[in-house]
């Protein structure tokens, strides 16, 4: 009898045991905004946005919005330019498996 209850607890426990995964942990977040004209609160297209300190950069679309995805927990810099504006940046802080919104204003020369 004790052998069997003995047993019986040898193989709860190595259930239990094969039972528990490791959790993994998403190390890559996104960043999505958008570009709007600070005087006219209209989308801005065709802006430039480049993610420092990655070489990637991309351009808004006809609604303003832009994304950058799959990019390394870490502290970045977004920098938005288009001819007849002002430079603008934002820091933008990217958390493993969560998506960054970002709203950046230009302001007309």
């Amino acid at each position: 009898m004790k052998k069997i209850v003995i047993s019986l607890l040898f193989f709860t426990i190595a259930g239990l045991f094969s039972a528990c995964k490791p959790e993994a942990y998403d190390t890559f977040g996104d960043i999505v905004g958008s570009v709007i004209d600070v005087s006219t609160g209209e989308s801005v297209k065709q802006a430039t946005v480049t993610l420092t300190p990655t070489a990637k950069n991309t351009y808004t679309g006809t609604d303003g919005q832009f994304e950058f995805l799959e990019l390394e927990a870490q502290q970045y810099t977004l920098t938005v330019q288009k001819d007849g504006y002002v430079t603008n940046r934002k820091l933008v802080n990217v958390i493993g498996g969560e998506t960054i919104n970002v709203s950046l204003v230009m302001e007309k020369k």
